[in-house]
């Protein structure tokens, strides 16, 4: 028993170690083509423009990493980072400091993450099925509220709030958006790879059984794991605001499939269990700069569709045939 563990953890290494020369090998592959066809796609004000560009879906590429590690999915995401920068924006509008309109979007953030995670963890719905229904709900409350129509923020009162999305640092180099990004994920992947929590999502997500067995709270780790993920998309909704200043209720659309499809590149695995922070964040880059690349030798938007669609279609696939061996 103890030599065929000792077999399905060397085989889980060699098949981590061959997910990311897959991942580094794509991104690879995407710079030769895309540099050839434009000389310009690595220059530092277009590498900065995809860091940018991929904030708000780095930051919820984290939170669905987390959700798959512990075998889980949360469709929500999108709608929750577009209702988070609402309420934020709204709070500066009715007048309350900085400080508090962050914690407000983070309040919805952690909210819908908390009905995700108790629906899931403690009455023991689907993932799936209960994800895509909070998405629906918060997109028809949005349209409510909104009538679908986006309200740019200009004035005074909204300077604080803007400044955030728009203030460059390092001699006025890097948009601080993107530093916040890669702050945060530097934390979570500290995170997951040595607290408690984090290594305990692992355990669940790969054998939830002998998690419980062992000591692991299962319920309150599944909690945790969406209402990080709603944490994570209400700060992606709230630096969106902030950059574009303006409040963009229907946003995060797409939000989800790229979040997914940047995890799964990164080496996630749809089996649960498996998956790394770092990883991800190049699973991000992969998207985005595949988007970027589109659009820098004109291919119309649609094609960015289809393009991601073929991505996530592929990460599957591979994962798939591997499963099978």
């Amino acid at each position: 028993m103890s030599k065929n563990k000792d077999l399905y953890i060397l085989e889980r290494m060699k098949r981590g170690s061959l997910d990311k020369v897959m991942t580094f090998l794509i991104l690879i592959v995407e710079i030769i083509i895309f540099t050839s066809m434009r000389s310009t796609f690595l220059s530092y004000s277009n590498f900065h423009s995809i860091l940018l560009t991929s904030v708000q879906v780095g930051l919820i590429a984290i939170g669905e990493c987390i959700c798959i590690i512990g075998g889980f999915i949360d469709l929500s995401v999108g709608m929750v980072a577009s209702f988070a920068g609402l309420f934020a924006a709204v709070a500066i509008e009715q007048g309350a400091p900085l400080v508090v309109s962050i914690l407000v979007g983070w309040l919805v953030g952690l909210f819908s993450g908390f009905i995700a995670g108790m629906a899931v963890s403690r009455l023991g719905m689907n993932a799936f099925i209960t994800t895509y229904a909070l998405q629906q709900i918060y997109r028809g409350l949005i349209f409510i509220w909104t009538q679908g129509m986006p309200r740019a923020m200009v004035g005074e009162i909204y300077k604080p709030y803007v400044r955030i999305g728009q203030e460059k640092v390092l001699g006025g180099n890097v948009q601080l958006p993107v530093i916040i990004m890669i702050v945060i994920y530097i934390i979570f992947a500290l995170f997951m790879k040595y607290h408690r929590v984090g290594r305990s999502i692992y355990l669940v997500g790969h054998n939830h059984k002998s998690a419980y067995i062992s000591g692991i709270n299962v319920k309150n780790i599944r909690l945790f794991m969406f209402m990080a993920s709603g944490f994570l998309a209400a700060t992606a909704g709230m630096l969106v605001s902030m950059r574009t200043g303006s409040q963009q209720p229907f946003v995060g659309e797409l939000y989800a499939l790229e979040g997914i499809a940047s995890a799964l590149v990164g080496g996630t695995a749809m089996e649960g269990g498996k998956g790394s922070i770092g990883m991800t964040f190049f699973g991000v880059m992969i998207v985005y700069m595949l988007k970027n690349g589109l659009i820098m030798i004109g291919m119309p938007d649609f094609y960015q569709y289809i393009a991601i669609g073929i991505l996530l279609f592929i990460a599957v696939l591979a994962q798939t045939k591997k499963e099978k061996k």
